[in-house]
Order: C-alpha cells, then sequence, then structure tokens
C-alpha cells in the first residue's frame, strides 16, 4: 500500500478506469470447488473450479497493482509539494509491470480451467502444443 493517501475525488477517477470485476467474482464463487466436487466427484470440474478461483483472485491482485500504478502517478506529479516526474515514473512503472505479470498469470490459470473443463488429456494436449500457427 501506498504511503500516502489521495483524496476521495482522485481515488475514484482512478476506480472509474479500471474494470469491474465484482460480477464475474461472484459468479466464480457461486461454483466453489467444494460445491462443484459434490456434483462432479470423478472429474476435472473441481480442478477447473480452483483454477478460475485462481483467476479470479490474480484479476483482483492486477487491478491493484493497477490502482497503484494511477495512484503513484497522480500523487508525485499532481498532489506533492514538488512534483517529481522521475519518481512518479518509476512507481508507476513499477506497478503497471506487476499488473502485466499478473494478467499473464490469469492467463495461464484460465487455460488450465479450460483443459479441466474440457477433460483433455496430455496426449490430446501435446498433440497441438507445438502446432505451427499459419498466417492468415
Amino acid at each position: 500500500m501506498s504511503g500516502f493517501i489521495l483524496d476521495a475525488l482522485s481515488v475514484k477517477s482512478i476506480a472509474d478506469t479500471l474494470p469491474d470485476i465484482t460480477d464475474l467474482s461472484k459468479r466464480v464463487l457461486e461454483h466453489s470447488p467444494d460445491l462443484v466436487s459434490i456434483l462432479d466427484h470423478e472429474g476435472q470440474l473441481p480442478v477447473a473450479a480452483v483454477c478460475m478461483g485462481d483467476v479470479c483472485a490474480t484479476l483482483m491482485q492486477a487491478r491493484y497493482a493497477l490502482f497503484e500504478a494511477f495512484a503513484n502517478r497522480i500523487w508525485y506529479l499532481e498532489k506533492c509539494e514538488k512534483p517529481d516526474e522521475m519518481v512518479s515514473i518509476a512507481f508507476a512503472q513499477f506497478y503497471a509491470d506487476d499488473a502485466a505479470l499478473r494478467l499473464y498469470a490469469a492467463g495461464e490459470h484460465l487455460a488450465n480451467a479450460i483443459i479441466s473443463m474440457l477433460e483433455i488429456t496430455d496426449a490430446q494436449y501435446k498433440q497441438y502444443h507445438n502446432c505451427p500457427v499459419k498466417n492468415q
């Protein structure tokens, strides 16, 4: 968490620019691994439910990182007594990089969820894993 506190208007303007993933999180929570495992205790759906929970958690973390990137930019450029562009860029880049890494991780979690939901076997996956993509 930042060592500063932004005013409510700045916080709202940042929050309004970021995607709201509340509905997605609620939908994923409705399909908890415990509940899914009661309905499908021998299949891969409980694994997919865990992966989807990881997707949501990672997306929330990425959203927080983006929030911090914007907050640091605003703080060090607009709210500080003496604006410091270099510090603003350094902190904003740090948090933006963190968000990008988390988005990549969320994509990996999503891929694992899809593989589990479709019950794709290792043999089926390997068949297409190194398949060259043709340019259209």
